[in-house]
């Protein structure tokens, strides 16, 4: 068992240190990047110049890059009936007894657009204070690789407990020992092979 063990530290701890080894030296010759969407988020995660860093400048970028079209479009919209309405007034200003209620409804019309516009040009004002606010962590390829070094005695451990817990469920639910796995069915009481009493929650 502690060679088991010994064996699988030792293996982790040379597949960490040549990671480590290729990301160090990739980070310095070309830094690599991949965006990635998490809970609706975009995030970025890159190594570069020996450091691995997350941040979801991607996501911002997205945002402002989608207010200013919108914002764009919106005084597109505002010139382009600046435009229409400037005409109209002077054809208001000469037209005809008849002609005036169309040039007129045709006016308020323009006028609400305009309003609506105005609108929602203020709300764009205030939207785009309200941004994603930066989120960015970052960290050294070394201490990365301590945290996750760290984190491997525990994870086996636990992993090697669920095992073991896994396998006395099953001996117990197939009627086997616990020690030994022989089949108990027709010797309940003491395991005939290895000798060990089963007790009434199942461990020998």
């Amino acid at each position: 068992m502690l060679r088991l063990l010994f064996t699988l530290f030792a293996t982790a701890s040379f597949a960490l240190c040549v990671v480590t080894s290729v990301l160090w030296v990739r980070s310095y010759a070309a830094a690599k990047s991949m965006e990635f969407r998490r809970a609706g988020t975009l995030w970025e995660a890159s190594c570069d110049h020996g450091s691995l860093r997350l941040d979801n400048a991607p996501q911002i970028a997205m945002e402002k890059a989608r207010d200013r079209k919108e914002w764009s479009d919106l005084m597109h919209e505002c010139m382009r009936l600046a435009e229409e309405a400037s005409p109209l007034r002077t054809r208001l200003k000469h037209a005809s007894v008849d002609e005036k209620p169309a040039l007129e409804l045709q006016f308020s019309r323009l006028k609400v657009l305009s309003h609506a516009n105005s609108e929602a040009r203020a709300a764009m004002s205030i939207k785009s204070r309200r941004l994603t606010p930066l989120a960015s962590h970052s960290a050294r390829h070394g201490a990365a690789v301590t945290v996750a070094a760290s984190a491997l005695p525990p994870a086996i451990w636990l992993m090697l407990v669920a095992r073991g817990l896994a396998r006395r469920r099953m001996r117990h639910i197939n009627h086997l020992c616990h020690a030994c796995g022989y089949d108990l069915r027709a010797t309940p009481g003491r395991c005939p092979e290895c000798g060990i009493m089963p007790t009434a929650n199942g461990i020998t």
